[in-house]
């Protein structure tokens, strides 16, 4: 019972709350391109489902009570420990996975410039990471999406 109280004061829904928001919701989620100017765009390799072993940008769920920006920043934060500046919403993106009870997200996507350089991995769920403009594989097919339009984005800023 302590347990339960302490994840539900925390904020956290207890694993069987969470298989049960599965099966009957989206999950609300923010992505990031983290791009270090003239360098790349910052891409993890997750330890965790449901993209496990494949490349990813940043990103994590939208708790209650945040607005979109407090999620990009605690999110980029708390993964990458970087602090942000939002560039630009990208847009947003739904994906439905064949895992985890035919689980659907809704992503939206910003694309970021980091304030600082050091990035420091949240090693629990993240096991690699690596900076560059090109897209690595294998990587998540909604990621693939995120990044062409972003790309289409930029090339109509120049």
């Amino acid at each position: 019972m302590m347990r339960r109280q302490n994840l539900e004061k925390s904020g956290w829904l207890s694993k069987e709350k969470f298989i049960e928001m599965l099966r009957i919701m989206p999950i609300p989620c923010i992505d990031l391109i983290i791009e270090f100017k003239g360098e790349g765009i910052l891409f993890i390799q997750r330890s965790i489902p449901p993209y496990k072993d494949v490349w990813a940008l940043v990103g994590g769920r939208i708790l209650k009570g945040e607005t979109l920006k407090q999620a990009v920043k605690r999110i980029a934060k708390k993964e990458v420990g970087l602090d942000v500046e939002i560039v630009r919403q990208v847009g947003t993106f739904t994906v439905r996975f064949k895992t985890e009870y035919k689980r659907h997200d809704v992503s939206t996507c910003y694309h970021v410039v980091p304030l600082t350089k050091t990035i420091t991995l949240n090693e629990s769920q993240i096991r690699y990471r690596k900076i560059t403009y090109d897209t690595p594989k294998p990587i998540g097919g909604m990621y693939s999406k995120m990044i062409s339009k972003w790309k289409e984005l930029e090339a109509q800023n120049k």
